[in-house]
């Protein structure tokens, strides 16, 4: 149980879900909703109701056979030592999936700006920010590795 004393029930398996300020104010408890980045001590459970709902436990089971295996984001904060206290770590890093998987191209301005509603009192963010740039540029050498070569169907004909 959380420190509210409350479990969250999802998909018949009990989640843990880091209850924090309770007033929306630390972004610790992040959960994403149908792919979106919600605080979860504000949202009804009533409006989560047939939606897809993803906590930083569900993370490391997204596409990993085993379960026991850490999401690249969550490997990214471990390796860039992003983790410190860890109360913050759970939001940081469900707000920088989403962002991850919403934003094709990444600036310094855009982590700042999405990651603006997460406080972290231990690392300075520089270390977060860097954890979260070491992954957009993993997927970008992933994706480019499975981009096929695109060749004009003129230029096959000669």
């Amino acid at each position: 149980m959380n420190q509210h004393g409350k479990a969250n029930f999802i998909y018949g398996k009990r989640q843990e879900s880091l209850s924090c300020c309770g007033e929306g104010e630390c972004g610790s408890c992040t959960v994403l909703v149908d792919d979106a980045p919600v605080n979860s001590c504000l949202y009804l459970a009533i409006n989560a109701d047939g939606k897809s709902i993803t906590t930083i436990e569900g993370l490391a089971d997204e596409g990993l056979a085993d379960g026991n295996t850490l999401h690249p984001l969550q490997q990214a904060f471990v390796d860039r030592g992003a983790i410190q206290c860890g109360f913050c770590t759970p939001g940081m890093v469900m707000t920088a999936k989403a962002m991850l998987d919403e934003k094709k191209k990444l600036t310094a301005e855009d982590i700042r700006y999405y990651m603006s509603g997460n406080l972290c009192r231990c690392t300075g963010y520089s270390q977060i920010f860097d954890a979260i740039i070491d992954v957009r540029k993993q997927m970008e050498n992933d994706f480019n590795r499975r981009a096929p070569i695109y060749e004009p169907e003129f230029a096959r004909r000669y």
